[in-house]
């Protein structure tokens, strides 16, 4: 019985030192490849292709979480255009840094922000009253969805083109691109209330194919279901007889 639990505390011993092990090699591994994409990040701002250094450091950043690289990506972001980025990103800098208690970047991160924040163009997508009450509506910002509590709502973001789509089961869709402009820009958008698809359509759309065939002509000659046979002088309860008898002579 000791011998049982002695090989099966070892057992686990082993696997944790074996898994906390390659744990840490994997970790270790990432780092150094953050690392690495922050320094080529950096160069390439400092020759001035943002546009490379900030994926760059949106790479380091992901792999490996830090308030520098959170500082120096807001840096990029600003000065590559993208000032509603750049503001938002400052602010969790500052905030990642009042909860490590480092108050000179938590400073830094927040003087940026403010510089920024009366730069800040916004867009506003108004949704008419009838259109929230759509079942299943989606609004969506360049493909990203909008939540209901920012409809009516200015909301700060980087100047550029943007395409403003609404569809619901059921309704013709909308679809409208809207141009922010730099420097404080105020942009808006109207959603209007979707109009219902046809409802010819909309049964078309869903009819079993069955009920889309023709139906089978009638044989040539055969009179129409439910009229007198020609030999009964309009009298419909002698038909059955009269066939029959001619049944016979033939």
């Amino acid at each position: 019985m000791e011998a049982r639990f002695a090989f099966r505390a070892l057992a686990v011993t082993t696997a944790i030192l074996f898994f906390g092990a390659r744990a840490g090699a994997q970790s270790t591994s990432d780092k150094a490849a953050a690392e690495a994409l922050f320094d080529q990040g950096r160069s390439a701002m400092q020759e001035g292709d943002f546009g490379k250094a900030c994926g760059l450091l949106e790479r380091s950043q992901h792999i490996d979480p830090g308030i520098g690289t959170l500082l120096y990506l807001a840096e990029c972001y600003e000065k590559s255009g993208r000032t509603a980025s750049a503001w938002a990103t400052f602010r969790e800098a500052a905030d990642a840094a009042d909860r490590t208690k480092e108050s000179g970047r938590a400073r830094t991160g927040r003087d940026r922000a403010a510089r920024l924040e009366p730069l800040l163009s916004r867009l506003s997508i108004q949704v008419a009253p009838e259109a929230t009450q759509i079942p299943g509506i989606t609004i969506e910002r360049s493909g990203k969805p909008v939540q209901a509590a920012l409809y009516n709502v200015p909301v700060p973001v980087d100047p550029g083109d943007y395409q403003i789509t609404a569809n619901a089961p059921g309704y013709e869709g909308f679809s409208q691109v809207v141009t922010v402009g730099e420097k404080a820009a105020r942009a808006s958008v109207t959603v209007p209330s979707l109009k219902k698809l046809e409802s010819d359509k909309a049964l078309t759309a869903i009819a079993p194919a069955d009920a889309l065939k023709p139906s089978a002509s009638p044989e040539p000659g055969a009179p129409p279901v439910g009229a007198p046979s020609p030999d009964t002088g309009g009298k419909g309860q002698r038909t059955r007889t009269t066939l029959s008898a001619r049944i016979r002579v033939r």
